[in-house]
């Protein structure tokens, strides 16, 4: 890991356990359509902005995403179970989707894509987020 990414990821790990300035520092959530954008939500993606990169080399930024990642990851909870299931897309190619269950589910759910354009990211990367 270079200098500057070890520097980053101290900074984010400080940022995260100091949510109070994070907020600050991010501002209020802004209202989207009349509706408030959750606060944590709001905070990490502000986070997020600190480890933006014009490197070129997909590589580096597979490394530097998946480094970014862990800073913000949290213990899965207990009662959620998560399995993973292959999706056929239109043109035949095979992707995997990843389906997290709570112990009592309301009914109603959530897709998230996580963005990269398909060349940072994975499922794991997201993991702890989607499970809360």
């Amino acid at each position: 890991m270079s200098r500057r990414a070890r520097i980053q990821q101290l900074l984010l790990r400080s940022l995260v356990k100091a949510p109070q300035l994070v907020r600050r520092l991010a501002g209020p959530p802004p209202v989207i359509r009349g509706q408030e954008v959750d606060a944590d939500s709001w905070w990490i993606s502000s986070l997020a902005t600190l480890t933006e990169t014009t490197d070129p080399d997909p590589e580096r930024l597979r490394t530097q995403y998946a480094q970014a990642s862990v800073v913000l990851d949290a213990p899965v909870p207990e009662s959620v179970t998560w399995e993973d299931r292959p999706l056929t897309m239109r043109d035949g190619h095979d992707i995997t989707v990843r389906v997290y269950t709570p112990e009592e589910p309301s009914g109603s759910g959530i897709m998230y894509l996580h963005g990269g354009g398909f060349v940072i990211g994975d499922l794991q990367s997201h993991h702890s987020l989607c499970a809360r």
